[in-house]
């Protein structure tokens, strides 16, 4: 076999090897967590610099597929995962939308900490810049960021940034945070209020 040929296929069963393990490195610290409970601040900046964009609340995560993520402040927000559904409440304007679980991992980041390592590897390409910091890439086109870093220290998320498609950049940063805690089942449950606008986006089937 032609020597170049030979160290091609070398060189790409390397990278693949190297992918696999990040993979499998992530998804080990992710599934050493069963339900995580933290304070976040994340801060927006714009690519024409602009810095400014500062809001703050309390995520909580449970394996599997549920999540809470409260905006407090400056204004109210609520974004919950059931596990099979992702609800979206915006109390200033008395809104409420609603889709589909599986199709939103590659458009919502938070879904990706209680996702396993298949569903990761089905959505992003993964990269290791150390034992504690991975870089994830979407693989689908029409995802609306391009790349997700995450941090941890001793086992624990406590940083994660976003890049988005218009060059945006979101810094999300998480403390007090509590690993393998109770969380009760209603902190992952919704019920829209009665007279709020809904937009149903899930697929019904007859």
């Amino acid at each position: 076999m032609n020597r170049l040929l030979v160290a091609g296929l070398a060189l790409l069963t390397s990278a693949s090897l190297l992918a696999q393990s990040a993979a499998d490195q992530l998804s080990t610290l992710l599934d050493k967590t069963n339900s995580y409970s933290a304070q976040f601040q994340q801060i927006v900046s714009h690519a024409q610099g602009q810095k400014g964009e500062k809001s703050s609340g309390k995520f909580e995560l449970r394996h599997p597929g549920k999540f809470r993520w409260e905006v407090n402040k400056p204004y109210q927000q609520l974004l919950i995962s059931t596990g099979k559904e992702l609800w979206i409440y915006e109390p200033d304007i008395d809104s409420v939308t609603v889709n589909d679980l599986e199709q939103q991992l590659g458009a919502t980041p938070a879904l990706l900490l209680s996702s396993d390592r298949q569903s990761l590897i089905n959505s992003f390409h993964i990269n290791a810049k150390s034992a504690n910091e991975y870089v994830l890439t979407p693989k689908d086109l029409g995802a609306n960021f391009e790349k997700i870093e995450l941090r941890f220290a001793n086992g624990v998320l406590v940083e994660l940034n976003l890049q988005d498609s218009l060059g945006s950049h979101t810094q999300v940063l998480f403390t007090d945070a509590k690993t393998n805690i109770k969380l009760d089942d209603s902190r992952f449950q919704f019920t829209p209020p009665e007279n709020a606008d809904l937009i149903d986006n899930r697929r019904h089937t007859e």
